[in-house]
């Protein structure tokens, strides 16, 4: 028969083991990610790791299409989001974070391990499951990343001409009289 004693003792090293698991969890390391040439503007190192990992599965290109990493995406967002309210760029700093949480990736996805180390495959997966999600947080969080890499991705000139876009017109010459 277990006593109330017994009951806490356990309860107590129960809750320590669970506590001791989820900071190992949280230290796990991303995969590194060197930061892009002139040095990051507005992501910490790990935010930027989870963006490089993202992007990558997002816009992966094909044949005739270069792919998000060629096009230093990743590097354009961390720019773009530099120069947002600062407010912004915590909550996307944050959707990132989130993202490569491994104590939420293993309570929500079932990944022990951080984004960033997942492997291309496992990525898209969770990407898909954040889409889906019952949790209006979560599918609203990756819809905003979604919208910030693929603006960043389909504005370059280099994926004009998948899309059928010659590009802006030339407007030299114009004078107001």
């Amino acid at each position: 028969m277990l006593n109330r004693r017994l009951f806490v003792k356990y309860g107590l090293l129960g809750g320590c083991a669970l506590g001791l698991g989820g900071l190992g969890l949280t230290l796990q390391k991303g995969r590194p990610t060197d930061a892009p040439e002139g040095g990051l503007k507005s992501l910490s190192p790990r935010q930027w790791a989870t963006l490089v990992a993202a992007v990558a599965v997002i816009n992966p290109g094909s044949e005739k299409l270069a792919s998000a990493v060629a096009l230093k995406t990743a590097r354009k967002m961390d720019r773009l989001i530099a120069s947002l309210d600062t407010d912004l760029q915590g909550e996307l700093g944050l959707i990132l974070s989130l993202l490569e949480n491994p104590i939420a990736g293993a309570i929500f996805d079932g990944n022990f391990r951080p984004f960033s180390s997942l492997s291309a495959k496992r990525r898209s997966e969770v990407i898909k499951a954040w889409q889906v999600s019952s949790i209006n947080l979560r599918r609203a969080a990756i819809k905003s990343l979604l919208g910030l890499v693929h603006s960043c991705y389909w504005s370059q000139p280099e994926t004009w001409a998948h899309m059928g876009y010659p590009g802006p017109p030339a407007l030299g010459g114009a004078s107001g009289g």
